[in-house]
């Protein structure tokens, strides 16, 4: 498992300083324009794409074929790619918490809290992505892609123009909501996980 994990990181070895750099001129452009939300929305985009560009150079490479002849299983493989997209959340979550709390010095706790939603919409994103992709491929399911990252936009559209009463739905019952959203991101990821592994043990590679 570690080994898969080393494979997918070393292959980004040649595309990393671009990341690097784009991610070094968008946080001195947060640092000095005060706001950082630009800078999470795009590191957290970082996290959650890195899987799927891992997972593109795999089905162009014809590296799943080989991996097999190897002592790794199928559900290895598709675990790898979660625990990929754990990583690179981690890591960009730090990086959010650190430029949120540079932007406006002060609470810590304020700054995780500030960014916490962040990871949880990269982690939902892979989590309903990655069985996508390890049934269809990533080049054939790249529409798909883009209805999972745009539906929640176009749904949210289509509640504000229909008029649907949301009355409901009080800054009083968020707080009570939220405290139980990882719950949910991870029985989500559990899951995705799951059913990525049933998908991807049927497949013909």
């Amino acid at each position: 498992m570690i080994g898969l994990l080393k494979k997918d990181v070393m292959s980004f070895s040649g595309q990393t300083k671009i990341y690097l750099l784009v991610i070094l001129l968008y946080g001195v452009f947060s640092f000095f324009s005060k706001d950082a939300s630009m800078f999470s929305v795009l590191v957290s985009l970082f996290g959650a794409m890195y899987v799927v560009t891992a997972m593109a150079y795999d089905e162009k490479s014809g590296w799943n074929k080989y991996a097999l002849t190897m002592p790794v299983s199928r559900d290895d493989i598709v675990i790898a790619k979660y625990l990929l997209g754990a990583l690179f959340t981690a890591c960009a979550f730090i990086l959010n918490i650190v430029m949120a709390f540079a932007v406006a010095p002060g609470n810590l706790l304020e700054s995780i809290y500030q960014v916490l939603p962040f990871a949880g919409i990269a982690l939902f994103y892979i989590a309903v992505v990655l069985p996508i992709l390890f049934k269809l491929g990533v080049e054939k399911g790249r529409m798909m892609m883009l209805v999972a990252f745009f539906a929640p936009t176009i749904l949210f559209l289509f509640i504000k123009e229909s008029g649907i009463n949301l009355d409901w739905l009080t800054e009083d019952l968020l707080n009570r909501i939220i405290p139980f959203t990882p719950v949910f991101i991870v029985l989500l990821l559990i899951g995705s996980a799951w059913l990525s592994c049933r998908i991807f043990r049927k497949k013909e590679l």
